[in-house]
């Protein structure tokens, strides 16, 4: 199934917009939903590098440095800047992929990362046991809305959560966020079309 909601919300003295749009697809044993975006006040968020497998070993650090690797790729095929690993994002993405293997598969309410950032985003999946995290990432680059989250050229910066659950299934969660150093976002640009896809490979990242 994928869903996107997106939200602009300005400055006080000017009206927000809200746009939805909802598309229904099943897609082997994946599910998967399409983000949501927002925009408001400030304050500043952490970035930094993301885990490094070499050192970690952590087998949700290769999942996430794939899935970080996958979305910079795709963005470099269509001619735009890469994005930031964040931690703050990082964090928060991490902590809704354990709450939904908990509560059920459902958007956040992103809306509480405003204040941090500008311009917010969010795109979640979830893989039974095997489904590798590059498939994952393939089923987001064929929707539209999804696809439009991972190439939308106001995001600066990523945070990535997995949940690996007991039975291997996969929950993830990608957070897009723009800081406020970087201006207010642009908006616009449409949406991408989905070639080039530059990683088409699912991988072998699985939990």
């Amino acid at each position: 199934m994928g869903v996107i909601r997106q939200e602009s919300v300005r400055p006080p003295s000017v009206r927000g917009r809200v746009r939805r749009n909802i598309r229904a697809r099943n897609i082997r044993a994946l599910c998967i939903i399409a983000g949501a975006v927002l925009a408001v006040t400030a304050a500043t968020p952490g970035c930094d590098a993301p885990p490094d497998p070499a050192v970690t070993h952590s087998r949700i650090d290769v999942i996430k440095n794939d899935l970080f690797k996958r979305v910079n790729d795709e963005r470099a095929a269509r001619g735009l800047p890469a994005m930031s690993w964040d931690n703050n994002l990082a964090g928060y993405a991490d902590n809704w992929s354990a709450n939904m293997k908990a509560y059920g598969f459902r958007h956040s309410d992103i809306g509480s990362l405003l204040g941090s950032y500008n311009f917010v985003g969010e795109n979640i999946a979830a893989g039974s046991g095997g489904v590798a995290a590059g498939s994952l990432h393939g089923a987001w680059m064929r929707s539209t809305w999804h696809r439009a989250n991972i190439l939308n050229r106001d995001f600066t910066r990523v945070g990535i959560g997995v949940y690996c659950a007991p039975d291997g299934g996969i929950w993830l969660t990608q957070e897009f966020g723009r800081d406020w150093a970087d201006g207010m976002p642009a908006g616009g640009g449409g949406v991408p079309p989905e070639n080039p896809v530059a990683r088409n490979d699912g991988g072998n990242s699985t939990c």
